[in-house]
């Protein structure tokens, strides 16, 4: 007779899954960001309900796809990893985090490469007496630009004392020498809105301005829509 835990599939073996059986490597590519995610939706399967520790990691995975050397859908599910981020902390940041990393055949935006849940040593002792902490977790951080991006919530970031915290963050993240950019969901969900601001961050950040042909901004407003398909069900 089998036990309830011999019908759950770990959650290596669901990314492999999930990768090796959709035609889509972004699809793969986001339930890699929620796997190693530090959140959990809704039992819907979409939708933020709450934080938590990452099911898994981009360690873990690989090693396990190590093990299936030669197994159909393998190879795609690997190509997929390579662009999973852990430890994002809302489905928005995981959003902002794929747009920005996939290269432009896929979709994306051809950032440069970043780093999620980069975390920051408060160097002064008045920022910690302030913040009461020693160092500050940085949604997406882009190295070779020294830029940070911050996903302000509506829900979690614009109450009285929470829209004051955040406004010291970015101040104090500044002083310690880095440029920091605050997003909201109204900068993202609408195409145009999300076209416009990334030719704000481009200009703020000193990066060109890529040419695009009709294929690529196809492709861009595909994967937008995909992204954003608000009750879409991930699990």
């Amino acid at each position: 007779m089998l036990n309830e835990q011999d019908l759950i599939t770990s959650p290596e073996a669901t990314f492999f899954e999930i990768a090796s059986g959709t035609s889509s490597i972004v699809q793969a590519i986001e339930v890699g960001y929620y796997l190693c995610g530090k959140f959990y939706i809704s039992p819907e399967g979409y939708g933020f309900m709450g934080k938590r520790n990452p099911l898994t990691s981009i360690e873990r995975i690989s090693n396990y796809l190590k093990q299936l050397t030669g197994v159909y859908g393998v190879a795609k599910a690997r190509e997929a990893l390579l662009y999973v981020h852990e430890n994002c902390e809302s489905p928005q940041e995981v959003n902002l985090s794929i747009e920005l990393a996939l290269p432009l055949r896929m979709g994306g935006r051809g950032f440069p490469p970043h780093q999620a849940a980069q975390i920051f040593s408060l160097h002064d002792y008045r920022w910690q007496r302030t913040l009461g902490c020693d160092y500050l977790r940085a949604d997406i951080y882009f190295p070779d630009l020294d830029a940070i991006f911050e996903y302000d919530s509506y829900e979690a970031h614009m109450n009285r004392q929470q829209f004051d915290r955040t406004q010291t963050r970015a101040g104090i993240l500044r002083a310690q020498g880095h440029k920091v950019i605050s997003v909201t969901f109204g900068q993202l969900l609408p195409h145009q809105a999300f076209n416009d601001s990334i030719f704000t961050w481009e200009e703020e950040l000193g990066l060109q301005h890529p040419s695009l042909d009709n294929l690529t901004s196809q492709k861009q407003h595909l994967l937008h829509s995909f992204l954003y398909q608000m009750k879409r069900r991930m699990f």
